[in-house]
């Protein structure tokens, strides 16, 4: 009986970790969008600080106010590419 056992857990179905190279590849794809988002983040932290630091009239010669200020910086200003 003993022997039936062990052969019909040999004979079952394998379960593998996935191959060394995906899941490097798949570490490189986290870690390259991470770098993207703070990289993002720290562009609108500037961009903020840029334009918080301008004055009413300044703002308004770019046509922005200043509650729109942090829709700016997240997103651009529209019609102009970041």
């Amino acid at each position: 009986m003993r022997a039936g056992m062990l052969q019909r857990s040999i004979s079952g179905p394998c379960r593998r970790r996935p191959a060394l190279g995906r899941r490097a590849s798949a570490l490189r794809g986290t870690l390259s969008k991470t770098w993207q988002g703070l990289r993002d983040g720290v562009r609108a932290a500037r961009t903020y600080q840029r334009l918080n630091a301008m004055s009413d009239a300044e703002l308004a010669r770019r046509g922005i106010s200043r509650e729109e200020i942090l829709r700016v910086a997240m997103f651009g200003e529209p019609g102009r590419d970041r």
